[in-house]
């Protein structure tokens, strides 16, 4: 079987919230005739107060992350083409270290994605965000990220709207910064499939994401879409009929759909 399906968003079980081995990953992919997989599990941070996160691999993981991922992608070269990547939120006071780390490491690409407001997690965890002001932090902090110039593209860009209870101006107002940054740099947005698995298994508690009255405004904006299956288990890559549905759902509302990146 050949569908020539790429995506570009997985995790491993280094995050410490996905199961599965990095190997079963590629295994399931292959047997579903991807193209391309690209791992972007949760990048470390190296933190200043010693704090270990519960969500993200630890910074001593990462060149075991790596060397993983390169070694399967030598044993299964010519069967499918992997990439290495990392999944990131915009904390600049790292940034440094981040390019450091992929130049280092020779990562193939950094998506941005915003989940928590404050390094050590203590601060607000955007999936949970009820007023203006979490969908005001939340634009302001993923606008500062894209503006680095470090990220291919925004992954789940209205995340925040999963608990927020019903589309106002202030939703409007966000997908609408979000959306014109990302023509103006060209980045592409992310439809991500793990939240609408989260809607469908009653995970969220408002608007879910992803939701189409932002895509609606992405299709105004001119922005491109690319389907991420944002997978925690590796047989959440046989979700390829739902790729093809979220590809067409997005054409009918007017998005040019993407499916490849250039890396």
């Amino acid at each position: 079987m050949k569908t020539g399906m790429r995506n570009y968003h997985t995790h491993t079980s280094r995050c410490k919230h996905a199961s599965g081995t990095d190997e079963e990953y590629v295994l399931t992919a292959i047997e579903q005739g991807y193209a391309a997989l690209g791992f972007t599990d949760h990048t470390p941070w190296p933190y200043a107060n010693g704090y270990v996160s519960r969500i993200r691999m630890d910074v001593e993981q990462l060149g075991d992350y790596v060397a993983s991922i390169r070694a399967l992608k030598e044993k299964y070269r010519g069967r499918i083409e992997l990439f290495i990547g990392l999944e990131c939120e915009p904390f600049p006071q790292y940034y440094g270290w981040l390019r450091e780390m992929k130049e280092k490491y020779q990562l193939d690409y950094l998506i941005l994605g915003n989940h928590v407001s404050q390094e050590d997690e203590a601060g607000h965890f955007y999936m949970r965000s009820q007023t203006r002001d979490d969908l005001k932090r939340y634009t302001e902090s993923t606008l500062q990220g894209m503006e680095s110039g470090l990220f291919t593209y925004l992954a789940h860009p209205e995340v925040s709207w999963s608990d927020y209870p019903q589309v106002d101006d202030a939703c409007m107002d966000m997908a609408e910064a979000i959306c014109r940054e990302a023509r103006r740099l060209n980045m592409p947005l992310e439809y991500n499939l793990l939240g609408n698995d989260y809607r469908e298994t009653q995970r969220t508690h408002g608007l879910g994401y992803p939701h189409d009255a932002f895509w609606e405004v992405a299709a105004r904006h001119g922005n491109a879409g690319i389907v991420g299956i944002d997978a925690h288990r590796p047989e959440m890559l046989t979700w390829t009929g739902k790729v093809i549905a979220a590809q067409e759902h997005l054409r009918a509302l007017g998005v040019q759909v993407i499916d490849q990146l250039e890396l």
